[in-house]
């Protein structure tokens, strides 16, 4: 029996849609995929469960994230998952969200890596792995080291690995090439570029998530300034160059 001072599904999609007006694009998908979340069911369910009124304690619950929503937290934090190139990943404060356009990256490091051979690649400032796990999920003879001076987004990296059952990448704490001792045929980053005092950092998109991930400082460049004379250094001698 339903309770006259508990508030059913549908009014509570429709009150957190309104919360977060201001702050997404898509208030009410953010609404619905919070709440699905958090009852552990498909948004579908809502349309022959609208009249349900969710327990107290889960009702709370969704109340703070929309709070935290209408403050910018990014809903991959709130879900704890984002998805990146057909794959699940968990991911956290600790690690920058994955963006569809870092696809890109992906997709043309795959075309360097052959299919059936074995072959090496490292992915520097690897965060959740995201980039790392996507190449050794599409090369599985592939062996892919994945950097990242962050021991907290190492963790979160290492959590993914067993959560997609993905063997084939090892990890090793270190700023860049620090760890890497190995001459390798193809390396991969996706680095902070962004200079400090951009105003952007403060959006409500960015300002949630760690901001070593974002920016380098005051040059948006030093990390490429970094590691394109480490790299050329490094190919140069390999080829017998210098």
């Amino acid at each position: 029996m339903n309770s006259p001072t508990l508030p059913s599904i549908a009014q509570l999609i429709r009150s957190a849609q309104q919360a977060l007006e201001s702050i997404s694009t898509s208030p009410r998908l953010d609404a619905e995929l919070l709440l699905a979340h958090l009852l552990d069911c498909d948004r579908s369910y809502f349309y022959a469960h609208a009249d349900d009124q969710p327990e107290p304690r889960l009702q709370a619950h969704f109340q703070q994230l929309v709070s935290r929503r209408s403050q910018g937290v990014p809903m991959a934090y709130l879900l704890k998952t984002r998805e990146f190139f057909g794959l699940n990943f968990e991911v956290s404060p600790a690690v920058l969200v994955p963006r569809p356009e870092t696809e890109l990256l992906v997709e043309t490091a795959l075309e360097q890596i052959p299919k059936e051979q074995k072959f090496q690649v490292a992915d520097l400032g690897t965060g959740s792995g995201a980039i790392a796990f996507a190449i050794a999920s599409q090369r599985p003879q592939c062996e892919v080291i994945a950097t990242d001076r962050s021991q907290a987004a190492l963790n979160v990296a290492q959590r993914n690995a067993q959560r997609l059952h993905i063997n084939n990448v090892a990890f090793r704490c270190g700023s860049w090439l620090e760890p890497i001792s190995e001459q390798l045929p193809l390396i991969v980053s996706n680095p902070p570029y962004v200079a400090e005092n951009d105003e952007r950092l403060n959006s409500d998109s960015l300002r949630h998530e760690p901001l070593m991930a974002l920016t380098p400082g005051s040059d948006g460049m030093a990390p490429l300034c970094l590691l394109f004379p480490a790299l050329l250094s490094i190919y140069l001698t390999k080829d017998g160059l210098c």
